[in-house]
Formats: C-alpha cells, sequence, structure tokens
C-alpha cells in the first residue's frame, strides 16, 4: 500500500475532484448502489485502520 497509486486511492481523488461539478455529481449519485456504497464503506475503514496504525 505504501507509495503505491491504486483503485482506492483513485476513487477518493475522483471523490474529490468531481464534487464541484453538478454532471459529475449525477453520474456519481447514478453509481451509488447500496452494494456500490458498502463495497466502499468497507475500503476506506480499511484504509482508516491503515492510518491509524502509521500515526
Amino acid at each position: 500500500m505504501e507509495g503505491e497509486i491504486n483503485d482506492t486511492d483513485s476513487i477518493v481523488l475522483y471523490w474529490r475532484t468531481s464534487s464541484d461539478h453538478d454532471d459529475y455529481k449525477q453520474s456519481f449519485h447514478k453509481l451509488c448502489t447500496v452494494d456500490f456504497t458498502n463495497e466502499w464503506i468497507n475500503k476506506i475503514e480499511i484504509l482508516r485502520q491503515w492510518l491509524i496504525r502509521q500515526l
């Protein structure tokens, strides 16, 4: 994980950069199904735990 750009990094960057653009917001809203949301909640929790261990 350290020093690598992976799918999690890409999607977080997408979320951050697209939040100001309405067309991205609409397309992202369509993407966010319950399954998609649960999957990313789990990935973010794994990332959060990794960050905590780095402190």
